[in-house]
């Protein structure tokens, strides 16, 4: 019966619909051969979310994963996303020992923070499969989360290793990148790991193997800064975060990143300059809090608002309040939302396709199934927008109060000062090759005649320290003299 729907070497034709309805609809065959062919054929077609939906119905009746069908269902995880997998019945078929079944269940898990579960699952994929690397670094994470450093540390070395593998193999661009991205995080956590271990050293030469055409490296300008930081290099630290004035980066908002310049000129007795920062940041980052908290309130009861407005084309948006603006055009650049918009419209393709054929219990059958599928994945990606805007705002209180503690400090020694009758030794001045804290491998230009900003660098200050003390010109002169 299922041989009428082969031709030449055994690839499956287009669809016969009023065919295919007769099998669907028929009771005296083997159940799970039925589902198993109708995966098949649907993939082949290229209706990616139609075919996991049969391919479930098959693995709910089997004992073990046919090579061919386990293949498939690889295939189907990187075009569908791992999303489309969160909805099936998991816990009951990741018995069948199907590494891809095993990676989505144990991310899945790991999303809902159940990390016992997630570790024992995600260890039983092989080293060396296509999943393992994202699989390591899952495992390197939740053994970051547990303070088992060294254990972490070794999983995102295997995760580095096998994406790296995959990447130079790869045919397709987007496979590639795929593999590039895990491997730069894994490379990244593996640097948070030393950055820990206070290996601050190790950790920064980690974060320069990642390359400025990364679509990682603007987020870890700031993790960079900070390790300089915490090397007293805060002329390093300034030049870092000042990248992100770059008109090629003006769509990166991180508050976190005016309070460390904030205690870079801090450290450097410039506290004229730190309070300029202090100052800036309330008068720039506390209109956005209160604009964007009376913008969530507004469509709190519209369930699709921040996704159509990230569909909508750019002119719809610009309509739009610019700080919502904004935000929205930074999470639509981030790595997630690509992932999750693209699963959303290959099952809108679908469900648009099957809805123009002739109603029958198949077609009803996917259509719900697609349905619902479109309303879990617009659903998922209106929560991650509503949560990008949230977590903003509560970053912008947070360190709101950051930048509150680090006036006081300054109003503080400022007043201690001036009840000793003392002052820092001179005021602020421009910077000097001479300030700067090089290394060997550093190399230099002068950008005479060009403009800084066209440039993503890693830039440094070469402002002096200001943290002498003196008398007071003001003080009396027999206190001077003594």
């Amino acid at each position: 019966m299922f041989s009428l729907f082969l031709w030449g070497r055994g690839a499956y034709a287009q669809i016969d619909w009023g065919k295919i309805d007769k099998i669907y609809n028929k009771t005296n065959i083997d159940e799970a051969k039925k589902y198993q062919f109708l995966t098949y054929l649907f993939y082949q077609n290229r209706y990616y979310i139609s075919s996991l939906y049969f391919a479930e119905k098959h693995m709910l009746l089997v004992d073990s994963i046919e090579p061919k069908f386990e293949k498939v269902l690889e295939n189907l995880y990187l075009k569908a996303g791992d999303d489309s997998f969160a909805n099936m019945e998991l816990g009951k078929i990741v018995g069948l020992k199907s590494p891809t079944l095993s990676v989505a269940l144990g991310l899945e898990l790991f999303k809902r923070k159940n990390y016992k579960d997630a570790y024992e699952i995600l260890k039983q994929i092989p080293m060396g499969h296509k999943f393992s690397p994202e699989s390591e670094m899952a495992l390197g994470t939740i053994a970051n989360l547990q303070n088992k450093d060294d254990i972490a540390f070794t999983h995102y070395d295997r995760c580095q290793k096998v994406a790296q593998k995959y990447e130079k193999k790869s045919l397709f661009e987007k496979s590639r990148r795929y593999y590039a991205i895990i491997r730069e995080t894994c490379l990244i956590h593996s640097a948070r790991v030393k950055y820990k271990k206070e290996e601050l050293l190790q950790a920064m030469a980690v974060y320069e193997s990642i390359p400025k055409r990364s679509y990682l490296w603007p987020y870890i300008l700031l993790e960079k800064a900070w390790g300089h930081y915490n090397q007293n290099n805060f002329n390093k630290t300034l030049g870092l975060l000042v990248t992100y004035k770059s008109p090629l980066l003006k769509n990166y908002f991180l508050p976190e990143a005016e309070v460390l310049t904030a205690l870079a000129y801090f450290r450097l007795c410039l506290w004229k300059d730190s309070m300029e920062v202090v100052n800036r940041f309330y008068n720039f980052y506390r209109p956005q809090s209160d604009s964007l908290i009376s913008e969530l309130n507004k469509h709190k009861n519209e369930p699709e608002y921040f996704l159509q407005l990230a569909l909508s084309g750019e002119g719809a948006l610009k309509k739009e309040n610019i700080y919502i603006q904004q935000l929205i055009t930074t999470s639509k650049k981030k790595i997630k939302y690509s992932l999750d918009i693209t699963s959303l419209k290959m099952a809108q393709g679908e469900l648009e396709k099957i809805s123009k054929e002739k109603k029958s219990p198949l077609i009803l059958d996917l259509q719900k199934n697609l349905e619902k599928m479109v309303y879990l994945k617009k659903s998922g990606i209106e929560y991650f927008l509503r949560e990008e805007i949230y977590n903003f705002v509560n970053e912008i209180h947070r360190f709101a109060y950051e930048m509150f503690n680090i006036k006081l400090e300054i109003m503080s020694k400022q007043r201690t000062l001036v009840y000793n009758d003392k002052e820092l030794v001179s005021d602020r001045s421009r910077g000097d090759w001479s300030n700067l804290q090089t290394s060997a491998d550093d190399d230099f230009w002068s950008f005479n005649g060009a403009f800084w900003a066209d440039e993503l660098g890693d830039y440094s200050f070469g402002l002096k320290s200001n943290c002498e003390i003196v008398e007071s010109e003001s003080a009396p002169a027999s206190r001077r003299r003594r």
